[in-house]
């Protein structure tokens, strides 16, 4: 009886070598940059469609968009993205702390266990105390080490839900001056700005971990 593609598949057994996965994953933020930005491209072409503009609502919708950005893509297919990653603390890890209180990021997208970057995603506008949030809920979490503390980077998204964008920067920036662990050094300076589409933004901060 001739075998299917299948059984014929199943036959074969391996793994992509480590050595290729470091290779590749040396260029793990120009990755998720390009799927981001494809997946924000997608999104705007429906319409910003979502159920409403609470924050859930709104990333379930970037997972959508990502996830069919990495199908359609094949250097992308190699990107593994989780919905809600439980991230433990190197002391809950080592047995000293609880692991009840596990925060968890947004997103995280991966490249086998060579690499990764955890993803958090916050609602903007001028109102609401918005930029604060995105401070104290968002970065001081990488910043302190609750998030992403064995990596050397990681990545917020914003929810421009409402007022120029540029304006919602000059406020979060102005709540990154007088925060207590951060201060001016940890600004976000602009990278890259699409029309319409992603501003793009970089920090640098100096933390424990």
């Amino acid at each position: 009886r001739p075998m299917t593609i299948y059984r014929h598949l199943s036959r074969i057994y391996g793994v992509v070598t480590p050595a290729i996965h470091d290779l590749i994953a040396q260029d793990i933020d120009g990755l998720v940059d390009q799927m981001i930005q494809g997946a924000a491209e997608r999104w705007s072409s429906a319409g910003w469609h979502r159920f409403d503009d609470l924050e859930i609502n709104c990333t379930i919708q970037l997972y959508r968009w990502i996830k069919e950005v990495g199908r359609a893509t094949p250097a992308l297919r190699i990107l593994t993205v989780q919905l809600e990653w439980v991230q433990p603390t190197v002391e809950m890890m080592a047995g000293l702390e609880s692991a009840a209180g596990m925060r968890r990021p947004d997103m995280r997208i991966s490249i086998g266990q060579s690499m990764a970057r955890s993803v958090e995603c916050k609602r903007l506008s001028l109102g609401n105390s918005f930029p604060a949030r995105y401070v104290d809920q968002g970065m001081f979490r990488f910043v302190s080490g609750s998030y992403g503390a064995e990596e050397d980077r990681a990545i917020m998204i914003g929810y421009v839900q409402a007022d120029d964008p540029s304006d919602v920067i000059i406020a979060i920036n102005a709540e990154v001056d007088t925060d207590s662990v951060m201060g001016p050094t940890h600004r976000l300076h602009l990278q890259v700005r699409t029309p319409t589409i992603v501003h793009r933004y970089e920090s640098n901060h100096a933390r424990p971990s």
